[in-house]
Formats: C-alpha cells, sequence, structure tokens
C-alpha cells in the first residue's frame, strides 16, 4: 500500500473475498500520518551586470517551494562569499529584515507569497577587483510548520560567474621615496622595488 504523493488522513479499505459461491467483506481503517516537508530553493536562471568591479549584480530565478509550508512563516538566509555584499532593497509587505552579523548576510522572514516577491529583486556587490566564480548559499527553514520531524531546512548553493575585466596599469603609493643624485653625477640605473602594481 502507498500512499498519493503528499496525502496524509484517514481512508478505509475494504476487502472482499469470493470462492464464487459466497462473498466475506471485511474492512479496516488506516491512517497516514504527515511528515514536516523540506522546502526547496530553485537555482538562479541568470544574473544581470555580472562583471568585475559593478556596482549591482541582479540575480534572477530564486524562488521557495513548500509543499505543507500553507500560511506559516519561512526564514530566509542569503549568505555571500569571497568578501561580496548584499545591497538594500525595499522588501514586501509581510517581510520581516531580521537581525544579521555583515553585510554579506541577510536574514528574512514571512509567508512564502512575499518572501518569493523579494527574493525577485535580490542584488550584490562583488568584492573589488573579484573575479571568476562568485558563491552565494540560500538556506530556507520552514520553522518546523507542520507535522512531525522538526524544522527543516533547504540549501542551495548558487554559483555566478563573475567576468572579468582588463585594469589599467598604475603605480603604488611613493610616499617616502627620496631619490638624491650628486650634481653632474654619471648617469646610472636606479631600482624601485615594489614601484608598479
Amino acid at each position: 500500500l502507498r500512499p498519493a504523493a503528499e496525502a496524509s488522513g484517514s481512508a478505509v479499505i475494504r476487502l472482499a473475498l469470493s470462492d464464487d459461491v459466497q462473498t466475506t467483506r471485511n474492512q479496516f481503517d488506516v491512517t497516514v500520518l504527515p511528515v514536516n516537508d523540506m522546502p526547496f530553493v530553485s537555482p538562479a536562471t541568470g544574473a544581470l551586470g555580472a562583471v568585475e568591479d559593478s556596482d549591482r549584480v541582479r540575480v534572477q530565478g530564486i524562488q521557495i517551494s513548500d509543499p505543507d509550508l500553507g500560511l506559516a512563516p519561512i526564514e530566509v538566509e542569503l549568505e555571500a562569499a569571497s568578501g561580496a555584499q548584499w545591497l538594500e532593497w525595499p522588501l514586501p509587505v509581510g517581510v520581516q529584515k531580521l537581525p544579521s552579523t555583515n553585510s554579506s548576510l541577510v536574514r528574512l522572514r514571512g509567508t512564502l507569497a512575499p518572501i518569493n516577491q523579494a527574493l525577485s529583486q535580490i542584488a550584490f556587490r562583488p568584492a573589488a577587483d573579484f573575479f571568476g566564480t562568485q558563491i552565494l548559499r540560500i538556506r530556507a527553514n520552514d520553522l518546523g510548520s507542520s507535522g512531525p520531524g522538526g524544522p527543516q531546512i533547504g540549501i542551495r548553493d548558487v554559483e555566478i560567474d563573475i567576468a572579468g575585466i582588463n585594469d589599467p596599469p598604475g603605480f603604488q603609493s611613493l610616499s617616502g621615496v627620496v631619490l638624491t643624485a650628486d650634481e653632474d653625477a654619471t648617469p646610472a640605473a636606479t631600482s624601485f622595488p615594489g614601484f608598479l602594481k
């Protein structure tokens, strides 16, 4: 006996046993207990402005689903690696921004629909001069919304490819550098270790 997916509750199983002359009937009750399903974090579908030294990289497509959450609240954490910082953005009604330890971590709480609306607007700023694979970790905690099993946490690591750019050459600081030479001295080569960057 296999219940239908995501089905819970009581059902009556009726049996009939026949020898082609007489039939015996019986029945019994079955109760399928609900369990707390884990939230699912969808992968990102794209990123706008994913270039080195960009002021804003907008992440597209991240959404949360949970078949048994209903109107219960869910908490979502957005964590950016490699020194990236999340940008402030207006949150929809019903979403609360929770205290966070740093600008690389954003914590949100609310019901599913407004949380997904908030996720559709997320953007971050990469660390200066960073290019390569930017990792964003998304955690969705249903806070034990329904059924046994306690809180369930869905996690997804999102990889954003930050394209590099050709930075112009430059000089290191010349503060404190003093060059002295004798009058009418023969020209000579002078070395400046670490002069260029």
